[in-house]
C-alpha cells in the first residue's frame, strides 16, 4: 500500500513509542524497570567513574550508558526524566530496525512486514526487553540493521561489504 511505503517506518515507530510510553505515564516520577533504577541512573550520574557499570558487568558493552550520559551531560536533564524518555525512544528505534530487517533483509512486502512488526512489538518478551534492558535493545537494533544491510547473508556480505559488517558487528557488541 502507498501509505506503508511512505510512512511505514514512522507508523511502526509511533506505535512502539506509544505502547512503551504507557507504563512510563503510569509509573509516576520514576522510570520503569529494575535495571533502569539500579543500574542506569547510578552509571549516568557516576561517569566517568565506571564503578556502577562494574556491578552489572556493563563495562564490556557500555554504548547505551555512554549515549545516555552524553545526552544528560549536554542537556543537564534529570537522569530519571531522561530514562523515562529514552526507554520509549529506544523501543521505537528497536522496532523500526526489526521492520527494516523484514523489508530489506527478508525482502518481505510492506503489508506483511508491518503486520509482523506490530506482532513483534506486542510480544511480552520483547516488551520486557524494552522496559529496562536498553543495552540489549541497542545491540539488537544494530543486529537487525546488519541483517537488513546484508539481506540476512552475513557470510557473503563479509566478502562484498566487509566494512559495513565490521562496523555494525562492533556496534552490536559495544
Amino acid at each position: 500500500s502507498v501509505v506503508l511505503k511512505r510512512f511505514g517506518y514512522f507508523l511502526v515507530f509511533i506505535v512502539a513509542l506509544t505502547l512503551r510510553t504507557l507504563p512510563e505515564l503510569l509509573s509516576g516520577y520514576y522510570p520503569v524497570g529494575f535495571d533502569t533504577l539500579a543500574g542506569y541512573v547510578p552509571a549516568i550520574i557516576a561517569l566517568p567513574d565506571h564503578s556502577p557499570m562494574n556491578l552489572f558487568g556493563w563495562t564490556w558493552s557500555p554504548l547505551a550508558v555512554y549515549l545516555l550520559w552524553f545526552v544528560q551531560f549536554v542537556t543537564r536533564i534529570d537522569p530519571y526524566i531522561l530514562l523515562k524518555v529514552a526507554g520509549p525512544v529506544f523501543y521505537g528505534i528497536f522496532t523500526v530496525s526489526f521492520y527494516c530487517m523484514l523489508l530489506h533483509g527478508l525482502e518481505w512486502d510492506d503489508k506483511k512486514s508491518f503486520m509482523v512488526a506490530l506482532l513483534f512489538l506486542l510480544q511480552p518478551a520483547v516488551l520486557r526487553t524494552g522496559w529496562d534492558q536498553l543495552r540489549e535493545e541497542l545491540g539488537l537494533t544494530f543486529f537487525f540493521l546488519l541483517l537488513a544491510k546484508t539481506k540476512c547473508d552475513i557470510v557473503h556480505a563479509t566478502r562484498t561489504r566487509p566494512l559495513t559488517v565490521l562496523l555494525l558487528s562492533i556496534l552490536i557488541v559495544f
